[in-house]
């Protein structure tokens, strides 16, 4: 004769856990399942689920691609059995690349990767805790700024599908503004380069004033040297915006053009008076032409007596690898185009010397570095 087996209907106790994404393991538990894997069949929502392990108590599934919240199904043989709800969380996004890893407040970031929101408003960016404002989205790509406030550290993305922590630093720039005066009577100085009496090269390191395109009494149409010391600028910093200061001893109108370069050494020396001093420096590869507006009274310090920027000339010096912070910056200013072949001793321009008695009349550097 023939024996026939009668089976129990399965039963679900329990899922755990109840939800999760793609991939993730789920352990059904419950009664009477078979231990052949291939004897059960599990569905998620009406998508079939991988099944791992199967004992008579438990079953051991993934969630499957493509699956969305529903009911887990079991089917034991010819037995269907309806369980718990599982819910289906969006994928985890993913940081694959940010560029920059460095850059100041505003400056913008890109964030590729995966699984992001589609819409800004789906997105949250934050720089090391800090909230920033995201300007553009798609599933793989992201576009921020970095936000007002914020310090060096991971960059964190939640989506609808969680959140995610860069494993790199995005480094925050913080921006500074510098300003370094003259602190010495020998540190701005005159060298005649166009004589009118005293020879080519003889430096004039006690002047009473500055001549910028114009004759000085006696001695000729001079180059101009200022020395800045303790200037406190790391090595390797990006200087965005650099400009000498000057205080108008005399009113001006005529045209004038200077051509500013920097001494292209670490550390520039203080100035001794020798002949030729002056344009035997070594300058700078970047240089930048200053065409002076009129100065219509004498005392002013605005706009019209500030150089133009001179932050390629700070960059070429400071990103020397032997420029050390506290080292002293030399700004050199020569005749050229229509200042060149000037014959007189006013109509130009003069600007304040440094004198201890009034150093505020001084010309100063001002730098903006991140």
């Amino acid at each position: 004769g023939s024996e026939m087996c009668i089976r129990d209907r399965p039963t679900i106790i329990s899922i755990e856990p109840t939800l999760g994404r793609f991939g993730d393991e789920v352990i059904i538990t419950g009664t009477n399942f078979d231990p052949q894997i291939v004897d059960n069949s599990v569905k998620l929502n009406g998508i079939t689920a991988s099944i791992k392990s199967a004992n008579p108590t438990s079953i051991v599934i993934t969630v499957p691609d493509g699956a969305s919240t529903g009911v887990i199904e079991v089917s034991v043989i010819n037995f269907d059995v309806s369980g718990p709800t599982f819910t289906v969380l969006a994928p985890l996004p993913v940081i694959s690349n940010i560029t920059p890893l460095t850059g100041g407040v505003s400056e913008t970031v890109t964030i590729t990767g995966e699984n992001f929101g589609g819409n800004i408003t789906d997105n949250t960016v934050s720089f090391n805790g800090t909230t920033a404002v995201i300007t553009s989205s798609s599933t793989t790509s992201i576009t921020t700024s970095v936000p007002d406030g914020a310090t060096t550290g991971p960059i964190s993305i939640t989506a609808p599908g969680g959140t995610v922590t860069s494993s790199e630093d995005f480094t925050v720039l913080t921006i500074t503004t510098l300003s370094v005066p003259l602190t010495s009577d020998d540190d701005d100085v005159e060298e005649v380069a166009v004589s009118f009496g005293e020879p080519i090269g003889t430096m004039d390191l006690g002047s009473s004033d500055l001549e910028l395109g114009e004759i000085s009494s006696g001695q000729g149409l001079m180059n101009i040297g200022l020395r800045y010391n303790n200037v406190t600028i790391p090595q390797g910093a990006t200087v965005t915006e650099a400009y000498v200061q000057f205080n108008a001893d005399n009113t001006g109108a005529d045209a004038v053009e200077l051509t500013i370069y920097g001494e292209n050494v670490a550390n520039a020396a203080a100035y001794t008076g020798t002949l030729g001093e002056l344009s035997a420096k070594t300058l700078t590869v970047a240089n930048v032409v200053w065409s002076i507006p009129e100065w219509v009274n004498k005392g002013d310090r605005g706009d019209a007596q500030k150089t133009v920027n001179i932050a390629s000339i700070i960059n070429e010096i400071v990103n020397r690898t032997d420029w050390m912070s506290g080292n002293s910056i030399n700004i050199i200013m020569k005749h050229t185009g229509v200042s060149t072949g000037v014959s007189s001793s006013s109509g130009g321009r003069e600007a304040e010397n440094y004198s201890s008695s009034k150093p505020d009349d001084g010309a100063e550097l001002i730098v903006v570095y991140q």
